[in-house]
């Protein structure tokens, strides 16, 4: 069976059908990491302070986090 990580589902999933295997959907998986790294970036720049150098790079280039390798371009630079 195929759902989502809310647990609820889960526990009714198990007492229904006892032999099913529950797979999470891998949409919720990627959503549940996206917030996970979202929350330590967060963190990081609280840790840097407000106004900082580190700070701006994480708030302006937070969509070069979530970039795969592959798509980044290793030519364009920004200072």
């Amino acid at each position: 069976v195929t759902v989502d990580l809310y647990t609820p589902y889960r526990h009714l999933i198990h007492e229904l059908f006892p032999h099913a295997i529950i797979i999470a959907d891998h949409f919720y998986v990627v959503a549940q990491a996206y917030r996970a790294l979202n929350k330590i970036r967060v963190k990081a720049m609280n840790q840097a302070g407000n106004g900082s150098h580190q700070w701006r790079a994480l708030k302006h280039f937070w969509k070069l986090i979530l970039t795969p390798a592959g798509l980044l371009k290793y030519d364009n630079y920004w200072s």
